[in-house]
């Protein structure tokens, strides 16, 4: 009962009471008054379990991956998402990514400035730009890049419609989602 006190005072428990709690759960479970979890996620990999949630920090509809350099690479995944991902997300100069020649697709960037993100890692935004086109299917992607506060948006467009008001340069990938860690 110790355990208790210490909990509602401090809000965590020593290593000793730590253990004495768990010994007491082993116990009730074998004497079958407390059941096991059920189900994958009882012995889901607690890595994978944070994968996942990493891949969805932003919400629904937009996904998160971490690119080689260690930067967040963020792809829209829906016309709503991607102006966020470009209107709000996006700022001055980290890199903006969308397949080129007016193929419909996700708005990517990677949150870095410009001048920091490696090479690697814009080939890496470019090629999940074109994972998630309509050229998915399609070797050889052409995807266009730009500073992302040069990404601007008209007024009374269609949702997820947007413009580039700067340079612009474009990459040919090969459409790839980046393995599970």
């Amino acid at each position: 009962v110790a355990w208790r006190e210490e909990f509602a005072s401090s809000g965590a428990l020593t290593e000793e009471s730590s253990a004495g709690v768990l010994l007491m759960h082993a116990a009730l479970l074998d004497e079958g008054i407390v059941k096991p979890p059920k189900g994958p996620a009882a012995q889901e990999d607690p890595k994978a379990v944070a994968a996942r949630a990493f891949k969805s920090k932003y919400g629904k509809d937009i996904d998160c991956f971490r690119s080689p350099g260690g930067f967040e690479v963020i792809a829209g995944r829906s016309s709503k998402m991607n102006e966020y991902v470009s209107l709000k997300l996006a700022k001055g100069d980290m890199p903006w990514f969308h397949t080129d020649n007016g193929v419909p697709g996700s708005h990517v960037i990677i949150k870095g400035s410009w001048d920091q993100v490696p090479e690697a890692d814009f080939e890496f935004a470019a090629k999940i730009a074109a994972y998630h086109s309509k050229s998915k299917e399609l070797r050889h992607v052409p995807v266009m890049y730009c500073h992302g506060g040069n990404v601007k948006k008209q007024k009374g467009t269609k949702t997820g419609t947007v413009y580039n008001t700067g340079d612009k340069f474009q990459i040919m990938v090969d459409p790839e989602l980046p393995a599970e860690p």
